[in-house]
């Protein structure tokens, strides 16, 4: 019975359903451009990458297995298979959903690629709900950015149009080289002015109605080479070659390994502060005409996970940290919700809140679960008994015929947290079961329907056995229940600052 209904876990956003295609609209004539394939689920839909790249004047660089590297106006995104995070000129952005291979094609949630995609190409696209369709919108300037690339003997600056222009350039007395567009529009909200990187000291624009001016100063050590003009898709290439290192002084390798430390140091911290400032999701189990387990004096547990997930908000906010709960009143919330609401906050942490019950009335104390396969017939009753929420579910078809290879992928972008989720699980059995006065359990692992979809470190609480009349009573008693959420926050905070 367990193995059926483990291995019928829920498909959540990441199984794909439905197929079909939905028209790529241009937004100045209303003309279909083209179709792309796309896949629908109770959700979200899901669009091939590889086709809406090629729309966006962007072009596959490299695909193997389960690796996909495209090339955008303004950049190269890699993206893995099962994975929700893409690697971008910007660092690791996180996806509301985990990109996903079938059958040689590529899928992504519309809206979080449209949202990605956006921030590297001239123009725009935008999904649209009725009619179901994606507008996209050419560049309004002919020069729309610029980006980098680097090795140990040249740096380029890529300039990307929107079509080809005349291009006139000189090289500069100090090595720089001013390139000129007669007649040409350039987009200055995409330029960043000032001081340049990877070699680079500084860019300057210009631009008005007879042409656009870009100079470009290269670092002391790197001279300009030359500009290449390409075609498919438009762009200039304005090339510097660098100093053998050998001709560097042993002050210029100090100074340039200091410069290397330092920028590593500040992205690791700038990388640490966001992770800690990003969002903490509560959810505060069962709820509305799901009661949960219910005590020996009818105390239920939709009741006191609820109290509890509102207290423990306000001790993080208290904290600065920022929270979202997936109910903060007596509503159902099924399960796939849950994860949605988790993932399209782009949250980094997901707590759900329960209460233990069991036949046995005499047991009793405190666990926290992450998921993976159960290896113990006690952790497999209790995630059945919390998986019983999809009989109050409308449509429970979701939850068949979903064979282990489904599984498996379902449960890849919670695979990338597993060692996270297990080491907060760890962190709060070891220190709040004695400070609320209850019995650890320890940290178990099975298939929690609530966790599969998470894109981030997950756990299940279970605070105590509600079964249990001692514990019962306890878990009516106000002070108890702030002090559970005291106790919880603190965990979570420790675990955010990386403690």
């Amino acid at each position: 019975m367990y193995r059926a209904l483990f291995f019928g876990i829920l498909a959540f956003d990441t199984a794909l359903a439905t197929a079909g295609y939905v028209q790529i609209i241009d937004a100045e004539t209303g003309r279909a451009l083209d179709s792309v394939k796309c896949t629908q689920t109770e959700y979200s839909r899901f669009i091939d990458l590889r086709k809406i790249v090629g729309v966006l004047d962007g072009f596959i660089k490299t695909e193997d297995n389960n690796c996909l590297r495209v090339e955008l106006p303004l950049g190269e995104l890699t993206f893995i298979d099962g994975s929700p995070f893409a690697q971008t000129p910007d660092g690791i952005r996180q996806l509301t959903l985990p990109v996903v291979k079938r059958e040689g094609d590529w899928f992504a949630e519309e809206t979080a690629i449209a949202s990605l995609l956006n921030s590297y190409i001239g123009g725009s696209m935008v999904c649209q709900p009725q009619p179901r369709c994606i507008v996209v919108t050419e560049p309004k300037f002919d020069l729309f950015g610029l980006r980098w690339s680097a090795d140990s003997r040249r740096t380029q600056v890529v300039i990307p149009a929107a079509r080809l222009v005349q291009c006139q350039w000189e090289k500069t007395i100090d090595g720089g080289v001013i390139m000129r567009f007669p007649g040409a529009s350039l987009d200055t909200t995409r330029w960043r002015p000032g001081p340049g990187k990877a070699g680079v000291k500084w860019i300057q624009t210009q631009c008005d109605k007879a042409r656009a001016v870009v100079v470009i100063q290269p670092d002391s050590g790197v001279a300009f080479d030359r500009v290449d003009i390409l075609s498919n898709p438009p762009r200039y290439i304005a090339s510097f070659t660098k100093e053998h290192p050998a001709n560097f002084s042993s002050s210029s390798r100090l100074q340039l390994s200091a410069k290397i430390d330092s920028a590593a140091s500040s992205k690791l911290a700038a990388d640490k502060e966001r992770w800690a400032l990003d969002v903490v999701v509560i959810d505060p189990g069962h709820g509305g005409k799901d009661p949960g387990a219910v005590g020996p004096t009818k105390l239920k547990e939709k009741d006191v996970v609820l109290d509890i997930g509102l207290r423990l908000v306000k001790a993080l906010r208290e904290k600065g940290v920022k929270v979202i709960m997936t109910r903060d009143d007596d509503t159902f919330i099924p399960l796939a919700e849950r994860t949605r609401i988790a993932n399209h906050s782009n949250g980094k942490l997901f707590v759900s809140l329960h209460c233990n019950a069991s036949k046995n009335r005499k047991l009793a104390g405190m666990e926290t679960f992450f998921l993976s396969p159960a290896k113990t017939e006690r952790a497999m009753e209790v995630a059945l008994l919390e998986n019983e929420v999809i009989r109050f579910e409308e449509s429970r078809d979701k939850y068949q015929d979903i064979t282990e290879e489904n599984f498996i992928l379902l449960t890849m972008a919670q695979a990338n947290f597993t060692r996270e989720s297990q080491d907060l699980a760890a962190s709060i059995q070891r220190k709040v079961p004695v400070k609320i006065g209850l019995r650890d359990l320890g940290v178990d692992q099975a298939g929690f329907y609530v966790l599969v979809g998470a894109s981030m470190p997950a756990i299940l609480v279970e605070m105590g056995f509600i079964s249990n009349k001692t514990e019962e009573k306890k878990l009516k008693n106000k002070a108890y229940r702030q002090k559970i959420a005291e106790n919880l926050c603190a965990i979570i905070v420790e675990f955010l600052k990386g403690g």
